[in-house]
């Protein structure tokens, strides 16, 4: 039944909705109300780049946003250096900037959880977390019961969902001409400019227009924004 409903709603998901509501119900069906999905596809990539779903109250998931809380998140912490699972819980949270971040994140339902780290064959790094608001130590031993089925849960969500993502933002890449599509590739590899005008056998005056070009069809101010930006969008790989 489990392997049907893996097939059904993560690797066979025709959207991004489909697959994420596929992992919500995967949690409240072991009474964990809150789902949260994050993936970057390159662990070289700073944390505002991660491709993120949750159904976390809609307040909460701003608040997190806007005060860079990933930064200082524990659970983020362990996902991103670690291999094994992680059962949270108030005691996670050390120092005061990190209670601070517990008590917010109770106000809004959540009291404890499970989080899984998701290390992917091409360096992507991310978690599958499920969390509950209910006080009950029986509610978080059904949970650690559960982490073999939702260990495989997670192996089956992470490259269906990479996959959906990658589509989502190639859908709204810009179109790049093939001479600024070769710059960008050349600029992935550590390239400077006068390398990249041997290469190509232009001017460097020439691969500078090319460039100014791809920041601004990427609305960003800087080079390395502009590959970090085209990673994501599936264009290039580091």
């Amino acid at each position: 039944m489990l392997r049907e409903f893996i097939d059904s709603s993560l690797q066979n998901a025709v959207n991004i909705d489909v697959w994420f509501n596929g992992l919500v119900e995967v949690g409240r069906r072991h009474q964990l109300e809150y789902t949260t999905f994050a993936l970057l596809p390159r662990d070289s990539l700073p944390y505002s780049e991660v491709f993120y779903k949750s159904n976390y109250p809609a307040v909460w998931q701003k608040i997190y946003e806007q005060k860079r809380y990933a930064e200082i998140d524990p659970i983020v912490r362990h996902c991103w250096s670690k291999m094994t699972p992680l059962v949270w819980r108030s005691e996670t949270f050390i120092g005061a900037q990190e209670e601070a971040l517990y008590e917010q994140a109770c106000a809004f339902g959540p009291r404890w959880g499970v989080a899984l780290p998701i290390h992917g064959p091409k360096h992507e790094v991310g978690m599958l977390c499920f969390a509950s608001s209910v006080r009950s130590d029986e509610a978080k031993r059904d949970a650690v019961s559960s982490l073999p089925e939702l260990g495989l849960v997670r192996d089956f969500a992470s490259p269906a969902g990479l996959s959906l993502a990658r589509q989502k933002t190639s859908a709204v890449a810009p179109k790049l001409t093939p001479r600024e599509m070769e710059c960008l590739k050349w600029m992935s590899l550590g390239k400077g400019t006068w390398e990249i005008s041997q290469i190509l056998s232009c001017s460097q005056s020439t691969i500078n227009y090319h460039i100014t070009n791809i920041r601004i069809k990427m609305g960003v101010h800087s080079r390395s924004a502009a590959m970090i930006k085209a990673v994501g969008m599936g264009l290039i790989e580091l």
